[in-house]
């Protein structure tokens, strides 16, 4: 959502508010798993909501920092990981638009993104066996 209009990114944050809520209330947290690729091309964002075991929050945030720093582009020219907290999840704060990435969002409050340097070596699924683990 780093490129959409103030309107979109406010609704998807209010959707993701409450998504929130509905799970905070069943004891869980929610990971956002906001991937945005080939925006130059052919722009493609898919955001993906998953409901964890509230305690596990800390040992998802430490698996993907470590995953996104164990990251195989040697040559990245890019930070391999940006904090998204103290914007409280607002991409659009910490990355450029027109840039791909990926955006790891625990409870609507931030967590940490990594830009996408090659689109055809991300692989999605990598990201999802991340959290499986």
């Amino acid at each position: 959502t780093n490129q959409c209009e103030e309107d979109i990114a406010q609704e998807i944050r209010s959707f993701k508010l409450s998504l929130v809520g509905h799970f905070g209330k069943k004891g869980k947290s929610v990971v956002f798993l906001e991937t945005a690729i080939d925006l130059e091309n052919i722009p493609h964002i898919q955001i993906d909501c998953i409901p964890i075991e509230s305690d596990l929050e800390e040992d998802v945030k430490l698996f993907f920092k470590k995953a996104l720093t164990e990251d195989d582009e040697e040559w990245s020219t890019h930070k391999k990981i940006y904090d998204t907290v103290d914007s409280k999840g607002d991409i659009q704060a910490v990355i450029p638009a027109n840039f791909s990435y990926f955006h790891l969002d625990i409870n609507a409050k931030g967590g940490f993104a990594h830009v996408i340097e090659d689109s055809r070596k991300f692989n999605r699924i990598h990201v999802l066996e991340v959290l499986s683990s």
